[in-house]
């Protein structure tokens, strides 16, 4: 539909330049076209129209990021990392534990995350190594 198509083009391309002059070209009334749009499904099809419109620019859009991520811009180099999967968010996490004995540890885990989780301990200065306080093998 004309309003649909004139609704999805970016404002500064609209012929007729306003959706007064556009009502009046198809002639219908321009309270006619403000009911539609308070549809759902009548601003779906413009959204998807728009989105047509986006998928005819992509390589112009992927060139501009490209050309300003490789200028150095933080902002473009992280927006093409996420959209090629190639970004992920760094955070740091703590863990607390309340360990009574290293036995108590080595039950509850692998014999492999034990010993990871004895040398952690150890370092942190949470436990100290002692007798019967060794890795597992």
């Amino acid at each position: 539909m004309k309003v649909q198509r004139w609704l999805a083009t970016p404002s500064l391309e609209r012929s007729p330049a306003t959706q007064t002059e556009l009502a009046a070209e198809i002639g219908i009334n321009l309270v006619t076209i403000s009911r539609w749009k308070q549809s759902s499904e009548f601003m779906q099809v413009v959204y998807d129209i728009a989105e047509e419109y986006l998928g005819d620019d992509l390589p112009d859009i992927y060139a501009a990021l490209r050309k300003e991520a490789k200028a150095g811009s933080y902002q473009h180099i992280k927006l093409a990392f996420e959209m090629t999967g190639r970004y992920v968010e760094k955070s740091e996490q703590s863990v607390k534990a309340d360990v009574t004995s290293n036995a108590t540890v080595n039950h509850a885990i692998d014999t492999d995350t034990a010993g990871s989780i004895f040398d952690i301990l150890a370092a942190a200065g949470a436990i100290q190594p002692g007798v019967g306080d060794t890795p597992p093998e």
